[in-house]
């Protein structure tokens, strides 16, 4: 488990920010810590609880989710969550948080959601790990929800959640043009090109049949074979972020899924990454993996029939 102030100053401090306005909590403070934590973010408060020192002013904070009924401050500018939020109601609170003045140069806010692979399996690990069947169940639809929404490179992320919580469908809504990673072609950037039907016939090979094939196993296998999977202008260098984001857009396609290899396992915390399989789904999207309209006369239109 990653605490909140390990990820504190090292990709937030290029907001010309001092160290010292940086601060972070967990759900193990206490209350009082919280909440001076929380006024001092919001206005300026007596942090250290010293009742001698001057106010403090926090610029950055770094918390867990303890935090999100803490937060109501007109002065939100920048959000970053690291990993999935386990809903979609939890995105769209958070979002919430950034800009409630209402008033800031287009550009100059934003909500980001920093996520990988490693931090889907790590959630749905502790989904799997709640005793509940029904819950767990439940949770796994809303985190698929989540996934479907952040990785769909088509539709503008506002009217895909004004349309979600809207109890009856309102008038055609107006995509916000360019303020979400779908409107702005960023998360078509984040996958590269790649060939859809190697990339099927590759994990064909590879994992249909196969129990053993683990989330680290599945990342190995796109790299080992990205002179096959990635057209030449695209081939990942040194990040691995679009293998990470490969895997991520199988997902919320459904094409391939997760599952707890030993079943004994299901509803303990006993449960760790090596017993997370990868399985080939049947009944894929017939609409496939979404790829730049170019390269569509260059690859096989529609998932290959396993």
């Amino acid at each position: 488990m990653i605490d909140a102030g390990e990820i504190m100053l090292d990709k937030h401090t290029t907001f010309g920010f001092d160290k010292s306005t940086c601060h972070s909590f967990t759900g193990d403070d206490g209350v009082m810590m919280k909440s001076a934590t929380m006024d001092a973010f919001t206005s300026y408060a007596d942090i250290d609880g010293s009742k001698e020192g001057p106010l403090q002013k926090i610029q950055i904070l770094t918390a867990t989710s303890s935090a999100n009924c803490g937060i109501s401050s007109n002065d939100l500018d920048n959000a970053f969550h690291e990993g999935f939020p386990p809903t979609l109601y939890e995105l769209l609170q958070e979002m919430g948080r950034v800009d409630r003045k209402m008033n800031a140069i287009p550009g100059t806010c934003s909500y980001q959601v920093h996520i990988s692979f490693t931090s889907y399996v790590s959630l749905f690990i502790r989904i799997m790990s709640n005793e509940d069947k029904h819950e767990r169940k439940r949770a796994c639809e809303q985190l698929q929800d989540v996934v479907k929404l952040l990785l769909h490179t088509e539709v503008c992320y506002h009217t895909s959640l004004e349309n979600y919580f809207e109890v009856e469908p309102g008038q055609h809504k107006q995509p916000c043009g360019s303020f979400c990673s779908s409107c702005d072609g960023s998360i078509r950037k984040s996958t590269g090109v790649f060939f859809r039907r190697t990339l099927m016939l590759v994990l064909a090979t590879n994992i249909n049949g196969r129990s053993n094939v683990t989330p680290k196993a599945l990342i190995q296998m796109l790299k080992s074979n990205m002179h096959l999977i990635f057209h030449k202008d695209h081939v990942p260098k040194t990040t691995m972020s679009q293998y990470h984001a490969l895997a991520l857009q199988l997902i919320a396609k459904g094409v391939i899924g997760l599952n707890v290899t030993e079943t004994s396992k299901i509803g303990t915390n006993k449960i760790s990454t090596d017993n997370i399989g990868i399985l080939l789904l049947n009944g894929t999207d017939r609409d496939g993996i979404i790829l730049p309209a170019y390269m569509l006369d260059q690859v096989y239109d529609g998932l290959t029939t396993l």
